[in-house]
């Protein structure tokens, strides 16, 4: 897809440091995508273009594809955080030659995650 370059008379050299969630990242990458802008530059346009007041504390609902970008990057910090449970028991077995304490817990965790996870996307898939 191609980027959509500003038209400002003015050249952007300012930069500005903003923390995100995971969940509020993905959304933001992914409506710079279908608008054809990059997320900072859809960020620059929201703030200095949309009316209205910003209401941090109001959260709107989410509807059609954003919902769906909300439940999918929910789903990514699930696995993510698997994956790196993961990675934690390897090292710990390539250290110890033996499982950790606890590793049956984690194990049937792992296993009723990739059930959610597959449950959720036939669930996407036949909402979508």
């Amino acid at each position: 897809m191609t980027i959509k370059r500003s038209h400002h008379p003015q050249r952007r050299t300012e930069q500005l440091s903003v923390r995100l969630t995971a969940t509020e990242l993905s959304i933001i990458k992914a409506r710079a995508t279908r608008e054809g802008h990059s997320p900072s530059g859809l960020l620059a346009t929201l703030g200095t273009t949309s009316p209205g007041r910003c209401t941090h504390h109001v959260r709107r609902a989410p509807d059609g594809l954003d919902r769906i970008e909300v439940e999918l990057a929910t789903i990514r910090q699930h696995l993510s955080a698997a994956a790196n449970n993961l990675n934690q028991v390897t090292r710990w077995m390539h250290t110890h030659d033996v499982p950790p304490p606890g590793i049956e817990a984690l194990v049937d965790e792992l296993a009723s995650l990739s059930t959610q996870v597959s449950s959720e996307l036939t669930r996407l898939r036949a909402d979508g």
